[in-house]
């Protein structure tokens, strides 16, 4: 059974990129995602995800191989990070597609901040 979507309903996508306008003293930018969906968009720092201008790969939407920040925090760890989010973007996709839920700003980061309430 095909949902009863609206006309105009779109998937919620989901990007990555690097504020450099709020670099710090160690040369650090933090990462944040945008999400859009239906004409909308958020944005909103990636938790813990700072790094060296030089260490984003802005064309991959990755850090790059063998860098860690000022904290300690590899980029193994930071990319496996934005991976989860991207996952959890496609989960929340496919449980709004099969229980005709009406996509909200509070819904989408509620669900990203406890994805274990994601109900796939």
């Amino acid at each position: 059974m095909t949902p009863n979507l609206p006309p105009d309903f779109k998937m919620i996508n989901i990007s990555f990129f690097q504020n450099s306008q709020k670099q710090n003293s160690k040369n650090e930018a933090p990462i944040f995602m945008t999400l859009t969906y239906n004409g909308h968009r958020i944005r909103k720092a990636v938790k813990g995800a700072k790094v060296k201008i030089s260490d984003w790969n802005s064309i991959r939407c990755r850090v790059r191989k063998k860098s860690t920040n000022s904290n300690g925090i590899t980029s193994d760890l930071i990319n496996a990070k934005l991976e989860e989010l991207e996952e959890n973007i496609r989960k929340i996709n496919k449980v709004v597609l099969r229980e005709n839920i009406r996509l909200s700003d509070e819904y989408i980061l509620s669900k990203l901040e406890h994805p274990e309430s994601i109900d796939v």
